[in-house]
């Protein structure tokens, strides 16, 4: 168990995770990196069966993951951030990493709200063989930017959850991210 506040650090290698739920605030996961000659920290997701079926549900204020390489191996969420219920969650950074292999890359769900001061921040990711690099889902406030988002069948997508009454994503920034064969 981490702490509010802690640090897992992850050492290069390949690791087998099912579903990990952080919901404790400030916690950072950091991975050695995804450039150059770096060894790699590759996480396969093994078992996402349970709600929302991701491979990492960041699900609390202020966590930060950074410098994996993650294959969601199917799941339908690779990265999933707030809930489509009761979690709202600000001030996320997902940076640095590869990701893929998911239906949906990185999700920002409604639970991703409305915070200007503190937005969820999605940067400098590799985002490729996804069906969706990245799905906005009735979320406001976030930022996607200088991203490397190729080879999903759809680069970014808003879309609106039907039934939560939030109505469409807005106060979105998405700017200077590199979209390429989607």
């Amino acid at each position: 168990s981490v702490p509010t506040d802690g640090t897992v650090n992850v050492a290069a290698g390949e690791y087998e995770i099912e579903g990990i739920v952080v919901d404790k605030e400030g916690v950072s996961i950091i991975g050695p990196g995804i450039g150059g000659e770096v060894e790699r920290a590759y996480v396969v997701a093994n078992d996402c069966a349970s709600p929302p079926a991701a491979a990492f549900h960041l699900h609390a204020d202020g966590i930060t993951l950074q410098g994996l390489d993650i294959d969601g191996n199917g799941c339908t969420h690779v990265v999933h951030t707030g809930d489509l219920s009761e979690i709202q969650v600000n001030g996320v950074t997902v940076s640095d990493n590869v990701i893929h292999g998911g239906t949906y890359g990185v999700t920002l769900s409604w639970g991703s709200i409305d915070d200007k001061e503190n937005p969820n921040v999605v940067s400098g990711n590799n985002i490729n063989e996804n069906s969706t690099g990245v799905l906005i889902e009735s979320a406001f406030d976030n930022i996607v930017e200088k991203n490397n988002i190729s080879g999903n069948e759809k680069g970014i997508e808003l879309s609106v959850c039907d039934g939560c009454g939030l109505g469409s994503p807005s106060g979105n920034i998405i700017r200077e991210n590199t979209i390429t064969e989607n």
